[in-house]
């Protein structure tokens, strides 16, 4: 997509070294907390990484290890969006797509975002579910893989029409966007 922000998940990072992303999103604690490992004990490789990256890493807090860290603006979303908007995140997605709709993009494509494993909980696709409605609200194209399990049912309830929507294995993350001038 020409002109287009690639943003990815730390998580994923391996898959994407030397690739033409343009931001991170790993917006967990760095140290162990009782809900989470923390991204120094659960990915210490990612961390070394993010350390090395020239642009952009949000993090929970920018942290003086990683040059290009920065804040995850939580505290704006929910100024802009409201106090659920600044709860309806459960997933790396969910933190990708507030920002972006901060950002004015106009178009988010959710590539490899398929939310149809088993692993993937239900709260993830209610909150995606959530952001992709807001976007949409706002005018945003939102643009979802075929075979995703979001906002799709495989059969429209009462009609018993089907869509075409299948339910299969996901792919590696990639959240493309494109700055625009969508209030």
């Amino acid at each position: 997509i020409p002109g287009a922000e690639r943003w990815i998940i730390g998580s994923a990072y391996h898959e994407h070294v030397g690739t033409a992303y343009t931001r991170v999103f790993d917006v967990h604690p760095f140290a162990e907390t009782p809900h989470h490992r923390g991204i120094l004990l659960s990915r210490p490789e990612a961390w070394r990484w993010y350390a090395s990256q020239d642009r952009p890493v949000y993090l929970i807090e920018a942290h003086p290890a990683v040059p290009t860290s920065r804040a995850y603006p939580r505290a704006a979303i929910g100024e802009r969006f409201g106090a659920r908007a600044a709860q309806a995140i459960s997933s790396s997605i969910d933190q990708m797509m507030p920002l972006a709709l901060m950002e004015y993009f106009d178009e988010i494509h959710l590539c490899g975002v398929r939310m149809n494993s088993v692993e993937e909980w239900v709260t993830q696709r209610e909150c995606l579910g959530y952001w992709i409605g807001v976007a949409e609200g706002l005018g945003v194209r939102v643009v979802t893989d075929p075979l995703a399990a979001l906002c799709t049912p495989e059969v429209v309830y009462g009609w018993g029409e089907v869509t075409g929507a299948v339910r299969a294995p996901g792919t590696p993350i990639v959240v493309y966007g494109r700055p625009g001038a969508v209030a």
